[in-house]
This record gives C-alpha cells, structure tokens and sequence, in this order.
C-alpha cells in the first residue's frame, strides 16, 4: 500500500465522519462516537476495496500482456508461425467490476441503516383529551389542559403519544380565542387562559395535565392561539378544532425557538380523524384563516 492510498483511505475515513457529524450522529457518548467510526470505517473498506479492485485487474492484465510478448516459441516453423491470441482485459476487469458492485452495495445499503441522533426537545402543548356531550351526544365543550411535549415522541399521534417527564421551568403561557369585527378587517384576542411563571412537569398530577377548564363548542369549528414561554424558548400555537361525525377532532402548529442554541421548532400535529383536505392547508393566524373557517362576526 503506498503513502497516497493510505492519505486516500484516511480522506474516505475523515469524510464518513465528517458526514455523520452534520447528521448530527456524533457526541461525546462513547458509544455513539463508535458507532459513527465504525461506519467511517466501513465506508473507507468499501471504497479502498473497489480501487484496490480495479488496480489488481490492471496489474493482472499486464501481466498476461507483457507474457503474451516475452513469450518465444521453442519450435522453429518452416514459414509463418501460428497466430495467437492476444490476452483479453475482460475476466480481471469483470472480476473488478463484480467485487466492486458488492462493495457499492454494501456501502450504498450501509449508509441507509446509520443512526440518527435524536435531539429530545421539550416545548408546551394543547391535548384534547376530554370532551362534553350533549344529550343528543353532540359535543358541547372540551377540556383545556397543557402537557409537557417531546419533538420526537414515541407515539404516531396527539393521542398516542408517550409523554416525558422532563420539566419546563418558568412557563408564562396565554391562550386567546379571535372574535372578529364588522366594521373592519380585524378582529379581537378574547383571553381565555393565563397563567405564568411556574415549573411544571407531566408527573405534577395524576391525569398529566392541569386542566384549564371547559371551552364551549357552540360552532363545528373553533380555532385557539396560544403564546407561551419557558427558561428554554418561546413557542406559538394554532389549534383548529373541528366537530367531524359527532368527535372532536384536531389538529395543532407549533412555530418556536429554543434559546440554548437558536434553533427553530416547527412541529405540526393531527388526530386521525382531522379532515384530511385540511391538513396540508398553511396555518396563519388572521382573517384569511378565520374566513376560511367561516367564524362569525360581531360588531364593535
């Protein structure tokens, strides 16, 4: 092996991890910085070995080359000697050009299966977890009530989630629903929560969660804003809430930012019952949103 193959495969290595650094799969866990050598190394294998490959096939090729030349009959022939067969490059190159596809295979698939760091970022959030019937079994009102949420929870949705237990501390939170104007292309923030300046964790209360209280249903559609803050950054929430089949259903956008590194948080979340036309729709908070939702007006 000479010294620019080693600076080569050294190059491949420091890549790999290089790679892995802005997946964000490297820390100062041991393990985890194993694990991401280990697969620098793997990659550097792969790639050392396809050029090895292809470099033993040429050498192999000469070699049959320069034979085919050295090679001085032992016989004299009464006129012309019989022609030969030059040697052909296609069985080392074919044997390369094999190797080398298992190798890119191997590396192609290797990459697939790298770890991802997960960063556990915790922010508020709205669940709707009660609901009120009417006799009629219509939904009258729903519980207000905050959790403390993961950005990479273990459940698939708002109710099947597996909520930490890591605290937020100092929490100032406000949450206000819009009554529009007549007269104007405004509306009002009607304040319906306040509450700040408390530490607060999913295991301070048996049921998860402080309940606010009860929200009125008196529409098939309700739409909430909270703002909220905490010691690790601030967030700001949309809660559409829709009445579908007699069920409450939602759905919740979370836009942030955490302080400790100035990273954003976007987080969109729906029950499975959520209209599925109105996932994808942008959530913005004013009165093409409160229109498309057909909220009513009042005057001033």
């Amino acid at each position: 092996m000479t010294k620019p193959e080693k600076v080569f495969g050294a190059l491949i290595v420091l890549a790999g991890m290089a790679y892995q650094y802005f997946r964000g799969n490297t820390s100062l866990d041991i393990k985890t910085t194993a694990i991401a050598g280990g697969f620098a190394i793997l990659w550097a294998i792969c790639c050392f070995g396809i050029w090895l490959a292809f470099k033993a096939a040429r050498v192999l090729y000469q070699q049959d080359l320069q034979a085919y030349n050295d090679y001085k009959p032992t016989l004299h022939y009464v006129g012309d000697a019989p022609s030969r067969k030059a040697p052909s490059p296609w069985p080392p190159y074919t044997a390369a050009s094999v190797l080398s596809a298992v190798l890119l295979i191997a590396l192609v698939l290797s990459i697939r299966h790298v770890p991802v760091l997960i960063r556990h970022r915790f922010f508020p959030w709205m669940p709707l977890n009660g609901v009120s019937l009417e006799s009629n079994k219509v939904p009258a009102s729903i519980i207000i009530s905050f959790v403390v949420r993961d950005e990479h929870p273990n459940g698939s949705n708002g109710s099947d989630i597996s909520l930490p237990n890591n605290p937020l501390n100092n929490v100032r939170l406000t949450m206000t629903a819009p009554i529009l104007r007549l007269d104007a292309d405004g509306w009002h923030e009607c304040p319906l929560v306040r509450w700040g300046a408390i530490e607060w964790s999913n295991r301070d209360m048996p049921p998860n969660s402080p309940v606010f209280g009860y929200l009125t249903l008196p529409r098939q559609t309700a739409l909430l804003h909270t703002a909220s803050t905490a010691s690790t950054g601030i967030w700001d929430a949309i809660i559409v809430i829709r009445v579908i089949n007699g069920r409450p259903e939602f759905r919740e956008r979370v836009e942030g930012q955490f302080f400790n590194d100035n990273s954003p948080l976007s987080f969109d979340d729906f029950s499975s019952g959520f209209p599925k036309e109105e996932r994808g729709l942008q959530l913005r908070w004013g009165p093409p949103l409160f229109k498309y939702y057909n909220l009513p007006s009042v005057p001033r």
